[in-house]
């Protein structure tokens, strides 16, 4: 991370990662409706409900043109005659931008997802927790998603009533099921109700803060917080005790300074012929969160200079280094602000983890002018909180069918609770565009406000971390998984790498000891496909062919609705000079309506060059 950044991030020297104060109650017996529609470009044809009544699946259709947010509750209360109702779809934005008057709706973005409340009706979004289509989600519960062309939905509704509904309801059965056997076996192993979290990542991290961590993961101190709250038409300023950061600033600044993302290297670009291998790392992040990590207790020390017992300790360097000019995989993090990306180059200024010094130390790298801030493993840090959540989630995965809702949700669990750690919020929230707009009451007149710098930073917000805040922890993590990649791409003489892949001649041997040590906590390298003709445009952006056939693909940067893989290959057999624009279809979003004036919903095509 920047010193630019980190100096505009507010709460980076104050929030801490530890337990809550208190654990959150399930909801009992909560009234949760699940919901889709059918449209087209000429607007709305159906709305679909599913709920469960004493155990069993109901569902009905209406079929209407119009809707808002009244004849929505209207439709709810013939099924819930009162009290909360949580209203669950699947990419909400394609449901709710049929409603007529949703901006008077209490609404936020999250990712892609659209989540908020009216009244008593609160708005969920399952693909900010499932992260795939609903194929994909039923195949997790045995329901098989029905298939029709979707440019031709009125023309089945009006020629096939009943293969239109079959259709229009099947979707709610897949989501009703999926969404509530997930619910079930989260709250039945952790108490944790995901009815009240918005994504997967905020219910990873509810997990582990109420069922695994047991105390701060830094030191912490008793301070004054002057925070701003509404009452009435008017801000006021309060003043409360709270708990903050209490460790050294500078041990901090070290750590976020060190904090970046995966390796995303190409070391080749063009054509390649020959016989090429592809192999991931399994489960690299959490397993790289299985090794020691620093706790409150631990004992951090200032070092200058190298010296042969920091070969045991982990933490946070400043080196400038020069490796030999032959070296072909220099492993040392550098971020270029003129492109600006992540490199790692010959010579320059690293902020590093030491898993990488270590690694660049055996390249024969020269350094000098090293600082930083390091610590020792004891059986403490050995046997932190962390590694706990991870084992139990990593044994469910290994012991259960792939597809399967408990093999997914896993999954999905460890990957995203490490983002978390370093979560930064946004500066412009839909929710205060929405308090403009309710504001000045004329669409036009909130396009010119958005539109003019001086009056759209009033609504800009000081960028801020998460309360969960842990970067000690995500470079310490991400440090070791650049350190592995580094490791195996310099063995195997790598064509490309990307974070936890990659792509290598057949016979390159991948031998090292970071391997061993991935073997050590039950991970290791699975081969994932092999092809025998390889194009590179660029890290990430890769087409591997074997006989003829796409068998893998990456396409970062050029989003496209067709398959890459076929575009590269059109234009590899006609010699053309390759991949100049792509098209993809777009969905606008909240701000992009608000903002620009758009249709919300209405998908467009957008180029990319």
């Amino acid at each position: 991370m920047l010193e630019t950044e980190i100096e505009k991030l507010r709460g980076a020297y104050t929030e801490v990662l530890r337990p809550p104060k208190r654990r959150d109650k399930p909801i009992e017996n909560p009234q949760v409706l699940f919901w889709d529609t059918e449209f087209d470009e000429m607007g709305l044809i159906s709305i679909q409900f599913g709920w469960f009544e004493s155990g069993e699946f109901r569902s009905r259709i209406i079929y209407t043109s119009q809707l808002d947010l009244e004849s929505l509750e209207r439709y709810v209360r013939e099924i819930y005659q009162n009290g909360v109702v949580y209203l669950i779809s699947h990419f909400s934005i394609a449901e709710l931008h049929n409603l007529s008057d949703l901006w008077e709706a209490d609404l936020d973005l999250i990712h892609k997802g659209l989540v908020g409340r009216w009244r008593e009706l609160v708005f969920l979004d399952s693909f900010l927790h499932f992260w795939c289509g609903l194929d994909k989600v039923g195949e997790s519960v045995g329901i098989e998603k029905l298939d029709i062309d979707r440019g031709r939905i009125r023309e089945v509704y009006e020629n096939n009533p009943e293969l239109f509904e079959r259709y229009a309801l099947r979707d709610v059965e897949i989501l009703a099921h999926a969404f509530m056997e997930r619910r079930r076996w989260i709250l039945e192993k952790w108490n944790v109700d995901i009815l009240k979290c918005q994504t997967t990542a905020q219910t990873g991290m509810k997990i582990f803060l109420t069922n695994y961590l047991r105390e701060p993961v830094e030191p912490l101190r008793l301070g004054w917080e002057i925070y701003t709250k509404r009452v009435g038409d008017e801000w006021r300023e309060y003043r409360r005790k709270r708990w903050f950061y209490g460790g050294s600033k500078d041990r901090r600044f070290y750590a976020l300074r060190c904090y970046w993302g995966g390796r995303r290297e190409a070391f080749v670009r063009g054509v390649l012929k020959g016989h090429f291998e592809v192999w991931d790392v399994e489960s690299m992040y959490p397993h790289m969160a299985l090794l020691p990590l620093n706790l409150a207790s631990t004992r951090w020390r200032k070092v200058r200079g190298w010296s042969e017992e920091l070969e045991d300790a982990e933490g946070f360097i400043r080196v400038e280094f020069r490796f030999p000019e032959e070296t072909k995989y220099p492993c040392l993090p550098v971020y270029d602000g003129r492109f600006p990306k992540l490199t790692f180059p010959l010579e320059g200024v690293s902020w590093c983890t030491l898993p990488e010094l270590r690694l660049a130390l055996e390249m024969d790298v020269e350094i000098e002018r090293l600082e930083g801030w390091v610590w020792w493993p004891t059986e403490k840090e050995e046997n932190h909180p962390l590694r706990e959540f991870m084992s139990e989630l990593l044994d469910i995965k290994r012991s259960s069918e792939k597809g399967s809702v408990e093999y997914e949700t896993s999954k999905l669990l460890m990957n995203s609770i490490i983002g978390k750690f370093v979560q930064r919020n946004p500066q412009y929230t839909l929710r205060d565009i929405l308090q403009v707009y309710r504001q000045l009451r004329d669409e036009e007149a909130l396009r010119e406000f958005l539109r003019k710098k001086k009056t759209r930073e009033t609504i800009k917000q000081v960028e801020s971390v998460a309360s969960c805040f842990s970067p000690e922890w995500a470079s310490t993590i991400l440090g070791r998984a650049r350190a592995v990649l580094g490791d195996l791409m310099r063995t195997s003489e790598a064509l490309t790498g990307h974070t936890d892949s990659i792509f290598i001649r057949s016979g390159s041997s991948v031998s090292c000891h970071h391997l061993y040590q991935l073997q050590k906590l039950g991970s290791g390298l699975k081969r994932e496909a092999e092809g025998d003709t390889l194009w590179i445009g660029r890290s990430a952006v890769y087409v591997l062919f074997n006989c003829g056939e796409v068998v893998k693909e990456a396409h970062h940067g050029y989003p496209t609705d067709e398959p890459f893989g076929e575009i590269v290959r059109r234009n590899l057999e006609a010699r053309k000079s390759l991949i100049r624009k792509t098209r993809k279809k777009h969905i606008i979003t909240p701000k992009e309506a608000l903002r620009f004036g758009l249709p919300l919903g209405k998908t467009i095509i957008k180029e990319y060059n």
